[in-house]
């Protein structure tokens, strides 16, 4: 990187150009209000299927799902390939390659779908050999797996026009699909359980909805864009080299975030019953919230750091990992906070209070999360650049070193020692190592980050913490509108201290923008 690229990360810049933010802002503004709808939806969805499955069947579903999301690892990685070379492509007119490129693609998702299909058979076989399956359930686990299966096989094709869709920066209608997508399956799920109060009616369900996304994901590409038509006769082999140079790497992340997330419910239902997993995957489900809602804001990086990569615009790079780590914490802070501090009332009121008991697991486990999303911004943005091999290691250590630990706890710990299992590894590799390897990569110095982008919103969040605790001890929280506005104020509490004494112009600006984007408001006079 020369050195006549390189800018001051001062605390007020705005971007030397306002294209690729205006885009940001749009993208991020779809983002939220389409997981606004999932989020509602899976909050409603997650007590509904636990009271109507019962603790046993719930943790059978979450055990054999989490195996089945071992599949999507069989993406190897492509889909951030084409989102990466479409963005690319497209940004240096190249429309020939990008046919190329979804053409190959598609033969290699359907070469996948058919893939997990025999590979679902194979573990629904073996299921019963590694897990201690409750007598009532081991009949409907292997046709669990395959159910499951098959709907992941079927989804996979209509990955390579969802991720064009992203490539094109058209988040919005991507976001559209998704969520039409989850309230779908929800429905489907919830009608399934009308004639059979079963995980496998749940599954079964979900069939016809995956098919109908396929068509659905074509058709809303060719409209929009005619032009990057899917002709199989323009795949081409040598394609696959500069597709598996880039994806090898994202493969070997996704990997190690599998075992990170979905690994642990494995080692419960191995060694301490299907029964246990149910806690665990509550809570887990819980801790994650904070997490999905700043994914929200990360996935849209991947495009715009490719575009700025291709044009050389070294210096937008530098301030976007800037920018938009900072603003990740700035979302994710207070609602660890939030979730650590209530998370006992807030598990009474969502699954009952036989539950609330694993109000420690989503503390550890969100604060697990905060400490991954903190380096999501930058590993995303190496993608773009095409820097990202060496994230795929540590991502891989922190993977195995999680599976390791939580063998090793979970006989004399529990539940809590696989929590500890998680916290620790991600607390040490994703600090220690990949936090400096990204300072580095983007030549930012550690006190410009600690100034700019750490420091600032977790001090913001000390005042919400000291009110949470103070309503914590003086109430029990467990009257549900006490519960939510407690948690309410915590929230508006950092909002305002974050917002006046500690967020810059340009983040106040943003937040002005994206209100105004997502309520469809002529937007406020100005730059953006």
């Amino acid at each position: 990187m020369d050195k006549t690229d390189r800018v001051p990360l001062t605390a007020g810049q705005s971007p030397p150009e306002a294209a690729p933010i205006g885009r940001v802002l749009k993208n991020v503004a779809s983002n939220y209000a389409g997981k606004g709808i999932e989020l509602v939806t899976f909050l409603l969805l997650t007590p509904f299927l636990l009271h109507v499955l019962g603790p046993v069947q719930f943790g059978l579903w979450s055990l054999t799902g989490s195996l089945v999301a071992y599949g999507g690892l069989l993406d190897f990685g492509v889909s951030n390939a084409v989102t990466k070379q479409v963005a690319e492509y497209m940004a240096l007119d190249r429309l020939t390659e990008v046919r190329r490129m979804l053409a190959t693609s598609l033969w290699l998702y359907c070469a996948v779908g058919l893939l997990i299909l025999l590979l679902s058979g194979a573990l629904a076989m073996l299921l019963p050999l590694f897990v201690a399956l409750p007598p009532g359930t081991r009949r409907e686990a292997p046709w669990l797996v395959v159910a499951l299966g098959a709907t992941l096989a079927l989804s996979f094709p209509g990955t390579s026009a969802f991720a064009a869709l992203q490539g094109l920066h058209r988040y919005d209608v991507a976001t559209a699909i998704r969520t039409a997508w989850t309230v779908i399956s929800a429905v489907a799920a919830v009608a399934a359980l009308q004639f059979s109060q079963s995980a496998l009616a749940v599954a079964l369900s979900n069939l016809p909805v995956a098919v109908a996304f396929q068509l659905t994901v074509f058709g809303i590409l060719h409209r929009l864009s005619p032009e990057l038509r899917f002709d199989p006769r323009q795949a081409q082999r040598k394609l696959l080299r500069p597709i598996a140079s880039f994806s090898s790497a994202v493969f070997v992340s996704n990997a190690a975030f599998r075992l990170e997330t979905k690994t642990d419910e494995v080692v419960i239902g191995s060694l301490l019953g299907v029964a246990s997993v149910t806690p665990y995957a509550v809570a887990q489900r819980l801790a994650g919230l904070a997490e999905l809602l700043t994914e929200q804001f990360r996935r849209v990086l991947l495009p715009i750091a490719s575009e700025l990569t291709a044009r050389e615009r070294l210096e937008h790079l530098r301030l976007l990992y800037s920018s938009s780590t900072r603003i990740t914490l700035a979302i994710n802070v207070p609602l660890v906070a939030t979730l650590a501090i209530l998370a006992r009332p807030i598990l009474g009121q969502w699954v009952g209070d036989s539950y609330a008991g694993g109000g420690p697991l989503v503390g550890i486990l969100a604060v697990a999360g905060l400490i991954a999303v903190s380096q999501r911004p930058a590993a995303t943005m190496l993608q773009g650049m095409n820097r990202h091999h060496p994230l795929a290691i540590m991502s891989l250590a922190s993977g195995v070193l999680n599976l390791g630990l939580s063998l090793l706890l979970v006989r004399q710990f529990g539940l809590v020692g696989v929590a500890v299992g998680t916290l620790v590894p991600t607390a040490v590799i994703y600090l220690a190592v990949m936090l400096p390897f990204c300072l580095r990569v983007l030549e930012v110095s550690w006190a410009t980050a600690l100034r700019q982008m750490f420091v600032p919103p977790i001090l913001a969040a000390v005042p919400t913490v000291v009110l949470l605790l103070e309503a914590r001890r003086l109430w029990n929280l467990d009257s549900l509108p006490l519960l939510l506005g407690c948690a309410l104020g915590g929230l508006i509490i950092y909002a305002g201290v974050y917002l006046g004494f500690v967020a810059n112009e340009l983040e106040r600006r943003t937040c002005l923008n994206i209100l105004h984007i997502a309520l469809r408001f002529p937007r406020p006079a100005g730059r953006g």
